[in-house]
């Protein structure tokens, strides 16, 4: 409920132009860790292994209120779409002056028509997860928005049982 409610709270704030960026550089390792430190048991409810690989003077010029929520969402459903188990990797990088981060699963995936469903800024589509984790179908429309607002964009790669890759880049400082 808090995760739909703070969701709507974002997007709403997107789409009536009241959400003020206040960017800064901050340390991307300690996001992750984070993040990490937040999603903890939810993976090991699923005993999902999650390896995490991110320079520690790796900068992010962002918002850090957004840094929490990109990472929470797009790591929250990697747990929710990936079988007991499962893996996920959590890398950073640095390309074409852009920071990367990669989140990989071994998840159930996803053809592209439900990639394109999901990122429809037009619609609401939501999948339960591999234990019945059910979603509002808003997460990753946020997150898409939250990573343009910023110059960035965001990229999704998936296979059926073979898993997905979201991997959203942000300009370097």
């Amino acid at each position: 409920t808090w995760e739909l409610l703070e969701n709507l709270l974002y997007w709403s704030s997107c789409q009536l132009g009241d959400f003020k960026v206040n960017k800064q550089p901050i340390l991307l390792n300690d996001v992750v860790k984070n993040t990490m430190g937040l999603l903890k048991i939810q993976a090991s409810k699923k005993n999902i292994d999650i390896s995490t690989e991110c320079p520690r003077d790796l900068l992010l010029n962002v918002d850090v209120t957004i840094a929490n929520f990109l990472l929470r969402n797009i790591i929250s459903n990697a747990i929710k779409f990936t079988p007991e188990d499962g893996k996920i990797a959590v890398n950073c990088f640095v390309e074409d002056g852009m920071t990367g981060i990669t989140v990989k699963d071994s998840g159930i995936g996803m053809d592209i028509e439900t990639i394109e469903k999901i990122l429809n800024p037009a619609a609401f589509y939501s999948v339960s997860g591999t234990n019945s984790e059910v979603g509002s179908g808003l997460g990753l429309k946020v997150c898409k928005e939250f990573i343009e607002l910023h110059g960035g964009k965001l990229f999704v790669e998936s296979q059926i049982d073979e898993g997905s890759t979201f991997t959203f880049t942000i300009p370097m400082i």
